[in-house]
């Protein structure tokens, strides 16, 4: 059976707890984007859009598909470029404020890496059937995962291309192989023709420039209209001749987007004619949340947002919760309640639109499984109300 706990809150209640936890550090960031590019966070969730300036940490997921490129720059100055169709992990060690011992997992796919030369700075990239060493080198590696081969290509200095069954030295302009069950073979000269030329056009045709109608603090559970405008990155430019889809996804779970603001949902997907469009977001909850707007062959952008509850929409919601506690019985309660004003409310366990849970109790489609009061040391009171689905037709 489902069950809700949705909390009323008189004042937002402080829970003060220790965790002993090892820090997430922080390692580089993304310089440069093409096309909806995914990042997966270290501490857990899906994957979900990047954008330009994203900072990266160690333990994060990159995704790559179709004719999508992404550059990230780490804290040691090292560049990293990730072809299409790739995915990679992310894992580094800060040094020193300049020095990093970064480990790479390339689970499929291809890269290209300057590493940036340092006293103590480390850089290895492993694959499913290789690993790649190297202490200030530029190189390409490409993992097959259908064919199951590793691919090295050095363009300058010199990198240890190993895995269980052998080890070799790859230096400038040379290639190697492995596959399976096979060591690296050894090293083959190579002509620049040979070299991969894929990093140097990463650069995407368009960008975006996005804007509210409204700035400053809006209210929750209204809706916003967001302006997107495509822009010609050459140019400088708006894009007037842009007429396609982008892909619009909020960060958070309790921030809605609507293209015609009747069905809402955590993504959609826009048409855009004349290089301009436009979507509707509405907030469930106080907050910054934020939407990317991606596209094909484009930069997306990130657009942070601040909604907060009004007092109107307190005073309502409060009378909300007084008549359905006046209507279900539970006296003690209206009692403890009296005098008091609601501070906040949010969701604890499930999620959706506080207002339209109520009216479902109102309504009987709900029902209250458990109302607890929580008395606070400042002397307000916060209020947990559990709740479930009304069984219908006795089933």
């Amino acid at each position: 059976m489902k069950l809700i706990t949705l909390t009323k809150l008189l004042l937002i209640p402080i829970l003060t707890c220790t965790l002993l936890i090892a820090e997430i550090q922080k390692i580089g960031a993304v310089a440069k984007i093409k096309g909806n590019v995914l990042v997966k966070p270290a501490k857990g969730g899906n994957y979900s859009p990047a954008y330009q300036g994203q900072i990266l940490s160690s333990g994060d997921w990159i995704k790559t598909g179709d004719n999508v490129f992404v550059a990230i720059i780490f804290l040691d100055a090292t560049m990293l470029k990730i072809h299409e169709n790739s995915e990679i992990e992310l894992s580094s060690q800060r040094l020193s404020p300049y020095e990093q011992a970064t480990k790479l997992y390339l689970k499929q796919g291809e890269l290209w890496t300057k590493v940036k030369k340092r006293k103590q700075s480390e850089f290895k990239v492993t694959t499913p059937v290789s690993v790649a060493s190297v202490k200030g080198t530029e190189f390409d590696l490409e993992m097959d995962i259908f064919e199951q081969t590793s691919t090295l290509i050095v363009v300058a200095g010199i990198v240890e291309f190993q895995n269980e069954l052998g080890s070799v030295l790859a230096r400038e302009m040379m290639a190697s192989k492995t596959s399976v069950g096979q060591p690296p073979e050894p090293p083959k000269k190579i002509s620049k023709s040979n070299l991969p030329v894929w990093q140097k056009t990463i650069e995407p045709t368009w960008g975006f420039n996005l804007k509210p109608e409204k700035t400053g603090r809006q209210p929750i559970n209204e809706p916003l209209k967001v302006a997107i405008q495509v822009i010609d990155n050459k140019k400088k430019t708006s894009a007037r001749d842009f007429d396609g889809e982008v892909s619009i996804s909020a960060d958070v779970e309790w921030l809605q987007i609507s293209g015609d603001g009747s069905t809402w949902s955590n993504s959609v997907t826009s048409l855009i004619a004349g290089g301009k469009g436009a979507v509707l977001v509405k907030s469930l909850k106080e907050g910054n949340p934020a939407i990317v707007v991606t596209a094909d062959d484009a930069e997306s952008q990130k657009l942070v947002l601040n909604f907060y509850q009004t007092k109107t929409q307190k005073r309502t919601m409060q009378s909300k919760i007084e008549s359905i506690i006046d209507k279900k019985g539970f006296s003690e309660l209206k009692e403890l309640l009296k005098n008091r004003t609601l501070k906040a409310s949010t969701f604890t366990i499930g999620k959706g639109d506080i207002n339209e849970i109520l009216q479902k109790l109102d309504a009987g489609e709900y029902e209250i499984v458990k109302i607890t009061p929580i008395e606070n040391p400042d002397k307000t009171i916060s209020l947990k109300i559990e709740i479930k689905p009304r069984k219908q037709g006795g089933s």
